[in-house]
C-alpha cells in the first residue's frame, strides 16, 4: 500500500487547500468579480457587475440579466425561434415587448415611476436600465442613501417584471 502513496506524502503534514486563481494563492472574491467583468462579459464600463446589499441575491442576478437584455422578453423569445404567440406588451399592449419597452416606455411603468418620484423626492430619469443607475451614481448624496435609493430601484424592476409575468398567467 506504501508503495500507491506519491513521493512527496507526509500524513503528518495538515491539508489545506490552495487558490492558484490570482497568482497570489489568496481567495478574493473581488478576484472572481474582476474575472467575470473584464473576461466572461462584455467589456464595458457600463456593464460592471452591481450588486446591492440591501436586496436580496435573486433581485441582484435579475438586474444583471436585465442590463444585459437576457430576460425572456417575447421578443427575446422570438428572436431565438421559440413560439410566443404575440409580441405585444401585456401590461398595455401598447408596444411590442423589447426590454426597453418593458421597463422604460410602457404606460404602466410610466405611472408607476410618478409615484415612486413622489415617494422618493427624486425625479428618476425616464431611461435606460443603465442611465438610470449613470444618474444615481452621479447624485451628491451619501453613500448609503445612494444603495438605498439603487435597491428602490431594483426592487421596482423586480416588481415591473413580476407584474409582467402575472399578467400572462
Amino acid at each position: 500500500m506504501e508503495n500507491c502513496l506519491p513521493s512527496n506524502f507526509n500524513a503528518d503534514k495538515e491539508d489545506k487547500w490552495i487558490w492558484h486563481f490570482n497568482g497570489i494563492n489568496e481567495f478574493l472574491v473581488a478576484s472572481i468579480k474582476k474575472y467575470f467583468d473584464h473576461q466572461l462579459l462584455p467589456s464595458s464600463p457600463q456593464l460592471t457587475t452591481r450588486w446591492n446589499r440591501l436586496v436580496p441575491k435573486k433581485i441582484n442576478l435579475f438586474v444583471w440579466r436585465l442590463r444585459r437584455d437576457c430576460l425572456p422578453t417575447s421578443i427575446n423569445l422570438f428572436v431565438k425561434g421559440i413560439d410566443v404567440g404575440s409580441v405585444r406588451c401585456v401590461n398595455c399592449d401598447a408596444g411590442v415587448e423589447y426590454t426597453k419597452h418593458v421597463f422604460q416606455d410602457c404606460i404602466f411603468v410610466k405611472r408607476i415611476k410618478v409615484l415612486l418620484n413622489k415617494w422618493t423626492k427624486c425625479v428618476i430619469r425616464d431611461d435606460s436600465m443603465d442611465q438610470i443607475l449613470y444618474w444615481c451614481d452621479s447624485l451628491n448624496i451619501l453613500v448609503a442613501y445612494l444603495k438605498h435609493l439603487q435597491a428602490i430601484i431594483f426592487i421596482w424592476w423586480w416588481h415591473i417584471w413580476k407584474a409582467r409575468n402575472n399578467a400572462m398567467q
